[in-house]
């Protein structure tokens, strides 16, 4: 319903299944206002939103009669543009304006469980804040727990800087993710695990989804013992169909690597969106395990892959014998997990021998040193025999 009152305004219901009037009742208004109702009913609520003094009412759906608000005003008064923006699904409203404010209600009660804002646009936009989408009747999709909703506004030129896909944690109101999207407000679609969107400012059709993923693993195969470190080494990959696109496959040749969650945003952008790469991209962990040959299978440690997808990890055999290795990403929210295996032989170190004493060269032999001693003597007799003489030979 979307009705400009002269100061009544006639709300109506009748049965799905047969078409029978249930009620009909005619309100008095404000003559001036502009009263629309939000798409959809929950727990025996409708809503209605008046355009005038940003609020929000709540009517039984067996009566007609009122049973809560008008809610305080919205926190921007540009929320006076919005028109069906909300929804009405699982004991809650919830509602994005053009104000740039997505809000929780409890559908009964009528009173404010959470709400939400990007904060300020500065000079990006005329409004000074980032406008959620309001033409139309949907333009934001609950779903799997999620709320998906987009900012942006249709009227230029210039072209809106800066319009976003949200997706809000649907119980807690706390933004799990966004990305650059300007999808001139159309409502996203979700089917089967997958989001699915246009994008205006490259006129593509994107789906959003947790994505399959490659690991590699490798050991070295010889020359192994339990007394020197090895190195094992993989690469972590994305092996979704949009990195089998041309471009990308293109671009990372080696394979699209797998990122953190912390840098999935602008690393999709720059990956899809040819927005510039960011410096700063950490990768995702993965833990290597051995079954070594008395069949004991065990965790040697966990690394974390760098911004190409690769990963190493150091260890030393501790025992002899054959190794299975398996590499493994457990996954994450945003990609499945995926594992690779390969093996190596560690043998025992070679037994150490005992020093032998090397011969001293150069020095005399047995005999030489007989045939010495014996000519120091015949030189001592000699000696002595001459100091004999000269002493007798001084006597008067």
């Amino acid at each position: 319903m979307y009705s400009f009152a002269t100061g009544w305004v006639m709300r109506v219901a009748y049965n799905l299944n047969t078409g029978a009037q249930l009620w009909i009742k005619n309100q008095t208004e404000n003559p001036y206002s502009t009263v629309m109702a939000i798409p959809g009913a929950n727990d025996g609520v409708y809503v209605e939103y008046t355009k005038e003094t940003t609020t929000f009412s709540g009517y039984s759906t067996t009566t007609g009669q009122q049973v809560w608000g008008p809610t305080a005003p919205l926190q921007n008064p540009l929320g006076y543009y919005d028109q069906t923006s909300g929804v009405c699904a699982g004991g809650a409203l919830y509602a994005w304006t053009f104000g740039g404010w997505i809000y929780k209600y409890n559908i009964t009660t009528g009173s404010l469980i959470w709400s939400y804002t990007d904060g300020t646009a500065g000079e990006n936009t005329p409004y000074g804040v980032n406008p959620f989408w309001i033409i139309g009747d949907y333009e934001a999709t609950l779903a799997g727990g999620m709320l998906f909703a987009e900012s942006g506004h249709c009227y230029g030129p210039p072209l809106f800087s800066g319009a976003k896909l949200y997706a809000i944690n649907a119980t807690t109101g706390k933004l799990v993710w966004s990305i650059i999207n300007f999808d001139t407000g159309s409502c996203p679609a979700v089917v089967d695990g997958q989001l699915l969107t246009f994008n205006a400012y490259d006129n593509q059709i994107y789906s959003y989804g947790v994505g399959p993923t490659k690991t590699t693993v490798s050991a070295p195969s010889v020359g192994v013992s339990t007394t020197t470190p090895i190195t094992i080494s993989g690469m972590v990959t994305d092996i979704s169909s949009g990195s089998q696109q041309q471009a990308v496959a293109a671009n990372f040749p080696n394979g699209l690597p797998c990122v953190s969650d912390a840098s999935m945003e602008q690393f999709m952008e720059a990956v899809y969106e040819q927005e510039p790469m960011p410096t700063n991209i950490t990768g995702v962990p993965v833990t290597v395990y051995v079954l070594d040959s008395n069949n004991n299978y065990r965790s040697i440690g966990t690394t974390t892959t760098d911004a190409s997808g690769f990963y190493s990890l150091n260890w030393t055999p501790d025992i002899k014998g054959n190794y299975t290795v398996t590499a493994t990403f457990a996954g994450s929210p945003a990609y499945y997990g995926s594992s690779a295996q390969t093996a190596f032989y560690a043998s025992a170190p070679a037994p150490t021998q005992a020093p032998t004493s090397t011969p001293l060269s150069g020095l005399a032999t047995q005999n030489a040193l007989e045939y010495i001693g014996v000519a120091i003597i015949i030189v001592i007799i000699i000696i002595g025999a001459v100091i004999a003489l000269l002493v007798t030979r001084k006597r008067p």
